[in-house]
């Protein structure tokens, strides 16, 4: 299968695949939200291949410890495009994993034109005027959110889902602390967005139902 874009491409071709492909070293730090973007492939649409993506401070599938998203079940034979925020603990070098799992037949995954960016503050739009809390986190599928946006603004709250699907849309008034009810989209990770009316995209976050 050809790259998505250039001459090259990554990509894992075996039995019952269980392998892993890493990132070059990245330093981090914890004040800054990072946006990780990456396109995917799964070149055998008659098996079943799944993709997680962690990142950890060694080229080692056990210091893998911080859990990002999972596609579970890839059956898309054109590349889609996955984007992932994320922020670190603690200033550091890190690595991406990417971590390629077949169960039943012969996997052959592909990986292209990953990229990671600076998108912003963690938790506090640029101009440092506007913190946000989203609260349990993880939780049981109830979650509250507000905010100290400006008086007379209102926003809009979209959930996606780990593939990206919309799940959720609701209005955000600056008077109010806004419950969202999730729960019968069952246990996972989920992409909280916030939208100015103007349709810039404030803030963005992960949550966690389990």
């Amino acid at each position: 299968q050809a790259a998505h874009s250039g001459d090259f491409s990554a990509s894992y071709i075996g039995a019952r695949g269980d392998d892993w492909l890493y990132t070059t070293c990245l330093d981090l730090q914890p004040t800054i939200q990072y946006l990780l973007t990456y396109f995917y492939l799964n070149v055998d649409t008659n098996s079943i291949s799944s993709l997680e993506v962690h990142f950890g401070e060694h080229q080692l599938s056990g210091d893998m410890t911080n859990f990002l998203n999972v596609i579970p079940y890839m059956n898309n034979a054109v590349y889609l495009q996955d984007s992932i925020y994320f922020s670190v603990t603690n200033a550091g070098t890190y690595y991406i994993g990417f971590h390629a799992i077949n169960i039943d037949s012969t996997a052959h995954v592909q990986l292209d034109d990953i990229n990671i960016s600076a998108s912003g503050l963690v938790g506090i739009e640029k101009n440092n005027t506007v913190t946000y809390s989203i609260y349990p986190n993880p939780s049981s599928g109830t979650i509250r959110f507000s905010s100290s946006i400006p008086v007379n603004e209102e926003y809009k709250v979209i959930i996606r889902n780990s593939i990206g699907q919309i799940i959720l849309t609701t209005a955000y008034a600056y008077t109010t602390t806004k419950e969202i009810d999730i729960r019968n989209n069952g246990s996972g990770l989920y992409l909280l967005e916030i939208k100015s009316n103007a349709g810039k995209t404030e803030y963005q976050t992960k949550i966690i139902i389990q």
